[in-house]
């Protein structure tokens, strides 16, 4: 069974859609967070969702926000589990730790920063890998880095004004540059940290 790294290694563009319910539409209240992945074609390459909602997890959400915690589990088109994101509850420098099967892959943290918003990607072994920066004057933009060289973008975008008026659901664009040809496990990582900008900077507090 190929991994998830491996279904993203596949396409050099992808669109990242939250799926929001009706009932949280309408009756503003949010329900499990999921996402469907494909490619630049759209063609689907996995589905990312929140695991069950509980009683327990709509408390966290009113009471702890964008810092309760979470798990998030990756299936590819099949409906196989392929990868495991873990969010533990932090009041700062949130983190998401990423798996798949027992196999630890690294870890997205949010770091602190006056001026921009940023985010340190670690391998399994705690070692520093990417930098994910938002440039001052673009707001909806982030420049994914290796070695200080641009190598990814994630770009956060909308359907227009009534659909966020209507819809907390987001978009997210993320596209590999030039030739940089990445380890499946980067991709996976880079994959949940995409989610990770989602949940620290513009997932709404109900």
């Amino acid at each position: 069974m190929a991994s998830l790294g491996d279904l993203l290694s596949e396409a050099q563009q992808l669109i990242v859609r939250q799926r929001a319910d009706w009932g949280e539409t309408l009756l503003h209240l949010e329900t499990t967070n999921r996402y469907e992945v494909t490619d630049e074609e759209g063609r689907p390459v996995a589905l990312i969702a929140e695991r069950a909602r509980t009683v327990s997890r709509y408390v966290a959400l009113m009471f702890l926000g964008p810092a309760r915690p979470l798990t998030l589990e990756a299936y590819d088109p099949e409906g196989q589990l392929l990868a495991v994101g873990e969010k533990p509850h932090r009041w700062v420098f949130w983190e998401m730790r990423v798996s798949e099967g027992d196999r630890y892959l690294g870890r997205i943290e949010k770091r602190f920063s006056i001026l921009r918003r940023r985010l340190t990607v670690y391998d399994a072994n705690d070692k520093e890998i990417l930098q994910i920066v938002r440039p001052l004057l673009r707001p909806w933009t982030f420049k994914v880095l290796c070695d200080g060289r641009p190598i990814a973008k994630i770009r956060k975008s909308w359907g227009g004004f009534l659909r966020e008026a209507f819809s907390s659901a987001d978009n997210f664009g993320l596209e590999i540059l030039g030739d940089w040809e990445p380890h499946p496990d980067f991709l996976t990582l880079l994959l949940f940290a995409t989610l990770h900008v989602d949940y620290c900077f513009f997932e709404r507090k109900r």
